[in-house]
């Protein structure tokens, strides 16, 4: 695979996401203090709210992710989701804006399709 060609998630893995999402609730969920769970992405992503998008992307999906995205694109993501986190900061500090300003180009192929 080359760094240019999209790719894409199987639709399969998809669904064991959503399952192990699902069995994670069921067992109890995630500690209250890190938030509340979020729905299977498989069955409920058409319906979620932002906060769940949020979650989604910045808490769940680098887990959910590593072991399925091959690298490069497991690591660019990854990156792309700690300048995500650092852009959104209440506080910001000039490493945290070189680190943002360097990262979103470098990511931005991995997600514009031609």
């Amino acid at each position: 695979m080359r760094n240019d060609e999209p790719y894409c998630i199987d639709p399969e893995l998809w669904k064991t996401i959503g399952e192990d999402m699902h069995l994670t609730k069921k067992r109890g969920g995630i500690p209250a203090h890190f938030g509340y769970n979020i729905r299977p992405i498989n069955d409920h992503c058409h319906h979620f709210k932002a906060e769940e998008w949020k979650n989604w992307s910045l808490r769940y999906s680098p887990i959910y992710f590593e072991g399925v995205l091959p690298e490069p694109y497991y690591s660019e993501y990854v990156s792309l989701v700690h300048a995500v986190i650092k852009a959104t900061s209440y506080t910001i500090i000039p490493d945290d804006i070189k680190y943002v300003h360097i990262t979103f180009p470098q990511s931005s192929h991995l997600y514009l399709y031609n």
